[in-house]
């Protein structure tokens, strides 16, 4: 059952009629030069949620399922047992990756095309499209955008929006549309899931550290990916609708 998010007594600063709503996070905010402060903030609040005590449970879950896998197992079980070791692998990198970014201030920046980024994002994130059985549907311009940019972060990025539209899905009748085109000469990208929408009240929240209401969830997915966006310049804007569904739009520099 897709659950949209709620919460209760916050003022709402969007635009609503019944249950659609649409935000774009202030425009001075996005259009603002990064100053190292704000570049500072994207690894304290991965750091903070993610790196206490992380190596230990990985390093447990790795040995129990070489543990099963040595066992007499069916090849369901045996490719479920894949699934976690991929998992917990890819979460051991991005541990490792980020504790060596606590060591440097310099980005890493390189060219990227955004297809080939959108593509690896999703190869990321087969694992749990599978799981629910998410049909994706690739609506890619002709035309790719090309950029200077810091590659590993926008991948990030584009895990933690396309995680959320899978999150926000009923398993196997969610559809995901990633949508490439260019708007008045600016190229754009659309994410968009036919979920359970978010509620208005809470829409002005999402990007905001630690505002979660996911069971298990720590609320910091979408605030790097806003930060990650703000500091590379681009737009952002979302539009969703209760019980139908929402998308996130990236507006690309020119």
């Amino acid at each position: 059952m897709c659950s949209p998010y709620k919460t209760q007594n916050m003022d709402s600063h969007i635009n609503e009629t019944n249950n659609s709503a649409s935000f774009s996070p202030p425009m001075e905010e996005l259009s603002i030069v990064p100053d190292e402060a704000s570049k500072a903030k994207l690894p304290v609040i991965f750091t903070t949620a993610l790196l206490h005590e992380v190596r230990n449970p990985l390093t447990n879950i790795n040995m129990a399922v070489e543990m099963l896998a040595a066992m007499n197992l069916g090849e369901e079980e045996k490719e479920y047992l894949e699934i976690i070791l991929r998992s917990s692998n890819r979460i051991n990198s991005i541990v490792t990756d980020l504790v060596i970014e606590q060591h440097s201030k310099i980005d890493q920046v390189e060219e990227f095309s955004i297809h080939h980024l959108l593509d690896e994002a999703l190869l990321s994130t087969a694992d749990r499209i599978r799981l629910k059985s998410i049909t994706i549907i690739k609506e890619y311009a002709q035309v790719d955008y090309k950029g200077k940019m810091d590659i590993e972060k926008m991948k990030i990025a584009l895990i933690n929006i396309i995680l959320n539209a899978v999150d926000a899905m009923d398993e196997k009748t969610g559809q995901l549309r990633l949508i490439t085109t260019f708007i008045k000469g600016r190229f754009t990208l659309q994410v968009k899931d036919n979920g359970c929408g978010i509620s208005p009240t809470s829409l002005e929240h999402i990007f905001k550290p630690y505002f979660t209401q996911k069971i298990g969830g720590l609320g910091i997915g979408l605030a790097a990916t806003f930060h990650i966006l703000q500091v590379n310049k681009i737009l952002l804007k979302v539009e969703t609708e209760l019980n139908k569904g929402t998308s996130f739009f990236l507006l690309f520099p020119k």
